[in-house]
């Protein structure tokens, strides 16, 4: 669609005044259930999720605002036939069950739709959201409406109030702003799936229970700062059976990159990376604790955000130019790789102040109004703005966790790489060995040894590239750049034994350790010859 809010904002006020129309209850659920068909395409629009920067543009801001303002308007509806059927005592009669219970799950339906909008700008929802949707479980349980009437949801699972509740629930304490855009659609797609083998209800904490603070309006895992919690507005979440699911994908995995868990009941069947199951099952077992004490700071970086940009400063500031193509092993000439840039045409890059720091890394927060351009998994690079332009030391990272607010700004977790990256160019040679367009790469924990690896954890060394970057059986050429300006000529490696796979927004070169040790070797060394 050209224009989305040229069709979203229509729609809000026609929902707007449908509800402040007098209607019976039995009028107004299947009129409802018309505006529902033709705003469903209209609000959940996962166009460009995936490349979706922070902070969003000022139109995609708009969008999310009016859709869910639109979702708002459809569970205040569905509401308001559950409050009709139930006047003037607030309860439920035998005869109205079966609407209210079609009115209160399509309610949370909506309610549920307001808290995703709200994720995938990495923002806190509307005030009200999440205690509106403590309120209606609350009420459907007590009513017995909580499994009485379900929809089909995707995947064709039908899911009722207590399903929806459960939903809510995984996607929140699964702290979905560590997601990238990608991981977390296919979270939420999962989540019918995985609610399916999951229970909400009162009770005692218990071993595989999660408690959910039911009164307040934070997003759990929230809890109330001081005070004790009364035993009603505690319920827990018992995710057991879903632990043990998850447990058996895992050991049943191999090299397996995707795992697919089945629906409790029905032929539905979520997908989702072995990476992202890895990282539920920990979460959700409630077993991740804060590596390391943090300390306030008061420190303000330059930012420099993506493998592009990383690339350039990990090359001096230069920048290059692919004008020569690989033949074989030798090398590019200076001229044909790299150029100064000019000291009048530095970029301007967004500042950001730390708001706290360990040794493992910094939590950062940009002003509304810095062009960060961030996103969860991308790569970045900080310097402290006091050094000089020509003595900055750039600190290298990965954000973990993304929290925005179009009004006060951009907060995120940085998690600091154990070594300096290098910059490399990647060429595929075809059958004739000639060499294609080179594509930029930043090879990753270069020291880390098989040794270093066993006995400190360091993550294993590999090149990671923009997607997509698939070679197949293809023969690759490794060159790796200086930042010396006086030393720009690359060594290049070919490398016939190579495997690729994803890693969040990138793609990741896996090599022998004896081609990585020929790569890593000084610059300046003769090119070898290919073994």
């Amino acid at each position: 669609m050209a224009n989305r809010g040229s069709a979203l904002s229509p729609m809000r006020e026609i929902l707007r005044e449908f509800n402040a129309t007098p209607l019976g209850a039995r009028e107004r659920l299947p009129m409802l259930g018309v505006f529902e068909d033709a705003t469903a395409a209209l609000v959940d629009d996962a166009r460009n999720e995936t490349r979706e920067f922070f902070p969003m543009s000022a139109e995609r801001i708009e969008d999310a605002l009016l859709a869910s303002a639109i979702e708002r308007e459809l569970a205040l509806g569905y509401v308001a036939v559950v409050c009709d059927l139930c006047a003037p005592a607030g309860k439920v009669k035998i005869l109205h069950r079966g609407m209210v219970a079609e009115a209160l799950v399509r309610a949370c339906l909506h309610q549920n739709a307001r808290l995703w909008l709200a994720s995938r700008m990495h923002c806190e929802p509307d005030a009200g959201t999440w205690q509106g949707l403590h309120d209606m479980f609350r009420f459907a349980v007590a009513s017995g409406c909580a499994d009485k009437a379900e929809v089909t949801m995707t995947g064709g699972i039908r899911a009722g109030v207590r399903s929806i509740y459960a939903q809510a629930l995984l996607h929140a304490f699964a702290r979905p702003n560590h997601f990238t855009q990608k991981q977390n659609r296919q979270l939420h797609t999962s989540l019918p799936v995985l609610a399916s083998w999951c229970d909400v209800g009162p009770g005692h904490a218990l071993a595989g229970t999660i408690a959910v603070y039911a009164k307040g309006d934070a997003t759990p895992p929230t809890l109330p700062r001081s005070g004790p919690i009364d035993g009603e507005d505690c319920w827990l979440l018992d995710v057991s059976t879903l632990i043990a699911q998850l447990d058996s994908l895992l050991a049943a995995r191999g090299r397996e990159t995707e795992l697919h868990l089945r629906a409790k009941r029905g032929g539905a069947q979520a997908t989702l990376a072995a990476d992202t199951v890895e990282v539920l099952r920990r979460v959700w077992s409630a077993r991740i604790e804060r590596a390391s004490a943090r300390s306030p700071d008061d420190i303000v970086f330059e930012t420099e955000v993506g493998l592009a940009g990383l690339h350039g400063l990990l090359l001096g500031e230069q920048e290059i130019e692919f004008a020569l193509s690989l033949a074989g092993e030798v090398s590019t000439s200076a001229a044909s790789w790299a150029t100064r840039v000019p000291a009048d045409k530095q970029k301007q890059r967004a500042r950001a102040q730390v708001v706290d720091s360990s040794r493992h890394g910094y939590r950062l927060h940009w002003r509304s109004g810095e062009d960060a351009r961030v996103r969860v998994g991308e790569l970045i690079a900080l310097a402290p703005v006091e050094q000089q332009q020509d003595e900055r030391q750039w600190t290298y990272g990965a954000l973990r966790w993304l929290r925005a607010d179009p009004k006060v700004g951009i907060d995120a977790g940085i998690e600091l790489l154990p070594s300096t990256p290098i910059a490399v160019a990647v060429y595929v040679l075809d059958v004739g060995g000639r060499a294609g367009s080179p594509v930029r790469g930043i090879l990753f924990n270069a020291d880390a040894t098989a040794t270093k690896r066993k006995n400190d954890g360091a993550g294993e060394a590999s090149i990671w590239v923009p997607r997509p970057f698939a070679p197949g059986n293809a023969v690759l050429e490794v060159a790796r750049f200086s930042s010396d300006v006086d030393e720009v000529t690359p060594r290049s490696v070919r490398v016939a034994q190579f495997s690729v796979r994803d890693e969040g927004l990138y793609q990741k070169i896996q090599l022998p350790e004896e081609i990585l040790a020929r790569i890593v070797g000084p610059a300046t060394d003769a090119t070898a010859s290919s073994g």
